[in-house]
């Protein structure tokens, strides 16, 4: 039976093949032009692509968490073979939200929906927090008798290989999806899963509503590429069942998958087991037809043309600066210096990389044993020049010097290493904050003894409050709760920043953080102190 329904779409393909004119190029510089009306695509050359029932034109049914890096352009390449979808998203903090909504205001055959709840996959609180329940709340937006085909956003579609898929669907088929996992280490590699890197048991489809739903499924962190020893199933996430008369017939390769683009995983990449491209078309040469593979899909410089795409679709979201110095007066390269058996250093270059909300973290010193240590960690190196690494250089002018190398980033998080009980909760309840109250900068503050309020100073010779003439004279409970900053964390605008080089924006708003979380290691006295705190 399977034999029958592939000559089906065999013929169908060979009838509508002829009929495509243009290429990708084509529809994706048109549909650019267009704004709050029909895009154009491949499915204007066949009038049966407008029955709403057919499989020519099925709901793009989308899922989106931070993923403003690939994100537009992503969307705007199946846009020549994809009339409409739903685009679901939930907590969002990169930008991904404003993204979405613009994308649907342009091409409003798209709609937006915010699921309600939040989504977590370790340990959810109850149904709704589940992935599965967010996938069936997004697809219960598309009717039950029209098609629906999943695209991930870290994708980038040849829109006329996908139309061309949907030939191949009929009532009691699906079509599945292969896919390539491409890594970009040292060169662009192919992760080798699947069948020697070829991955052929997706759950992308090509399928009719009613014949879909998504159940409950346990996956380990290990294959969620967030902890490569943890092998137990303990995370929940989801699962696409289909009944078991549905045929399953697959496409040609059409995708280029960029998994490790995200940087919480880009770290991860260096776990993974590779094939170099040349490696993978070897192994696969023989059977590149029978398994739908065009080679051209596997050239370099193809492959590159749609990273930059990638790279020049927007602004990247949040540079974490960690400034570490090689001189200090207190402790003797304090920055190396033993906390709990690991470098100080260690403790605020493990917060951001567990952050939520960096997407890069660069480390400036002007100590080549610093800079080394940093290497060893994943993250990226700045070599200051000396007169930026005196006992008088300001914050300021090290942040200053990082963006010279460092552009186009819309956020800048510094983070200094003295502040060890410093977590990544901490840097994202403050960037979580400073997002929600559209401020223009974040300080994070401990607060202090508000006699301080109570205070004159000498004003040409003559007494006065302060801050108020009135504090001094008003009972400390009475005086308002004043904040010191604790040099844990710092968030600001980047643009704003560049124009007025402080953290103290117009509108900057405060994280408060208790007197623990806000120990700042300056002597040995503090580093002795925080050792004998049990934080780990």
């Amino acid at each position: 039976m399977t034999l029958f329904y592939k000559i089906i779409a065999f013929l169908r393909l060979l009838k509508i093949d002829k009929k495509l004119k243009f290429d990708n190029e084509y529809f994706l510089n048109l549909n650019k032009k267009i704004y709050n009306e029909k895009h154009k695509g491949f499915f204007d050359f066949d009038p049966n692509s407008k029955d709403t029932k057919s499989p020519l034109n099925p709901w793009a049914f989308i899922r989106v968490k931070n993923e403003a890096t690939t994100l537009r352009v992503s969307l705007e390449s199946m846009l020549p073979a994809i009339q409409r979808g739903v685009i679901g998203y939930n907590d969002c903090t990169d930008g991904s939200e404003e993204i979405i909504l613009e994308f649907c205001k342009q091409y409003p055959s798209f709609i937006p929906v915010k699921y309600p709840h939040e989504v977590q996959i370790e340990n959810p609180q109850s149904e709704e927090n589940k992935l599965h329940s967010y996938y069936n709340y997004v697809a219960s937006f598309i009717p039950q008798d029209e098609w629906l085909i999943k695209i991930d956003v870290d994708h980038y579609y040849d829109a006329k290989k996908l139309y061309k898929s949907f030939y191949m669907a009929s009532k009691n088929t699906a079509v599945r999806f292969p896919r390539i996992n491409f890594l970009i280490l040292d060169k662009i590699v192919i992760q080798n899963i699947g069948e020697c890197g070829f991955i052929d048991e997706g759950d992308q489809l090509l399928i009719q509503k009613c014949n879909s739903v998504f159940i409950e499924r346990m996956v380990s962190k290990q294959s969620q590429w967030i902890d490569p020893e943890k092998t137990v199933k303990e995370l929940y996430s989801e699962q696409q069942i289909i009944p078991k008369h549905i045929k399953i017939l697959q496409a040609e390769l059409l995708q280029w998958h960029f998994p490790a683009l995200k940087y919480h995983r880009n770290d991860y990449q260096k776990h993974l087991d590779a094939l170099t491209l040349e490696d993978f078309k070897k192994i696969h040469y023989r059977h590149r037809k029978i398994k739908k593979i065009n080679y051209t899909m596997l050239d370099e410089k193809v492959i590159r043309e749609i990273l930059d795409k990638f790279k020049l679709s927007g602004k990247k979201m949040t540079l974490a600066i960690i400034p570490a110095r090689a001189g200090s007066k207190g402790i003797k390269n304090k920055n190396l210096a033993l906390l709990h058996d690991r470098p100080l250093l260690y403790y605020t270059i493990n917060a951001a990389k567990n952050s939520k909300y960096v997407d890069k973290i660069v480390l400036s010193s002007d100590g080549d044993d610093i800079l080394e240590y940093g290497q060893t960690q994943g993250v990226d190196v700045l070599k200051r020049p000396k007169e930026l690494a005196l006992d008088d250089t300001t914050s300021d002018k090290v942040v200053l010097h990082t963006l010279s190398f460092y552009k186009d980033y819309e956020n800048i998080v510094l983070l200094q290493p003295t502040s060890p009980l410093r977590t990544n909760v901490h840097i994202d309840e403050a960037f979580l904050k400073f997002k929600n109250e559209n401020s223009n900068a974040l300080i994070s503050v401990v607060e202090c003894d508000n006699k301080i309020l109570k205070a004159f100073i000498d004003d040409n010779g003559n007494l006065k409050g302060i801050c108020d003439n009135k504090y001094p004279f008003m009972p400390r409970q009475k005086l308002p709760k004043t904040y010191m900053s604790n040099g844990a964390i710092y968030i600001v605008k980047s643009n704003l920043f560049l124009n007025n080089p402080t953290f103290l924006q117009e509108k900057t708003s405060c994280y408060i953080m208790d007197e623990k979380a806000s120990l700042d290691i300056d002597t040995t006295e503090d580093l002795k102190r925080v050792n004998n705190i049990s934080f780990l």
